[in-house]
């Protein structure tokens, strides 16, 4: 996707020290490197090594940015002992979940996790429309997307919904948004 390599050119302009850790090296290190003299390629099931990179780096923050597209990870299963142990842990499996079971390790070796708003400020939309108006069946469609959208979230399903004329067309599952998005167009 496109938010690593905005974060990497962010960085850049703001001439901070930094090395992109590309976990899914097919889907951007190449983009990233324009950015950044510094991309390493590291399997993602590999935490241990990924750790002991960090390490030997020095690296005292980490900023996570980009998606963990699950589709890989179901087609490659060959965790270390260190990501078998923390996945053991959750209850459930889901981004949530697995999430904070890594930033907990993460700080258990004194490495700390960036918010993303610190690199990302230009990306976030303010609250509120953004064009035109919106009429009471765009507000009907709206609230019924965000009654939907809050139950999936905490379900760690998805957390798009297309809605349109009152029905739901499209949720988001394994997929993605913009294939959530797509479909619910295509209806």
């Amino acid at each position: 996707g496109s938010l690593p390599v905005h974060a990497a050119r962010t960085l850049a302009a703001r001439h901070d020290s930094f090395f992109v850790l590309s976990l899914f090296p097919e889907d951007n290190a190449h983009a990233c490197a324009a950015h950044c003299d510094d991309v390493v390629s590291e399997s993602v099931y590999k935490i241990s090594r990924i750790l002991q990179l960090l390490k030997a780096r020095g690296t005292t923050d980490v900023l996570f940015i980009g998606k963990v597209d699950k589709r890989h990870l179901l087609k490659k299963l060959s965790y270390d002992w260190l990501l078998a142990k923390l996945t053991a842990k959750a209850l459930f499996k889901n981004d949530s979940d697995v999430m904070e079971l890594l930033i907990t390790e993460l700080k258990q070796h004194q490495l700390s996790v960036m918010s993303q708003r610190e690199v990302l400020t230009d990306l976030f939309v303010p609250p509120g429309v953004l064009t035109g108006t919106v009429t009471d069946a765009m507000q009907r469609d709206i609230t019924l997307g965000m009654r939907v959208a809050e139950q999936l979230s905490t379900s760690d399903i998805g957390q798009t919904v297309v809605v349109k004329d009152g029905m739901v067309a499209a949720v988001e599952a394994i997929e993605g948004t913009d294939e959530c998005i797509a479909r619910g167009i295509a209806l």
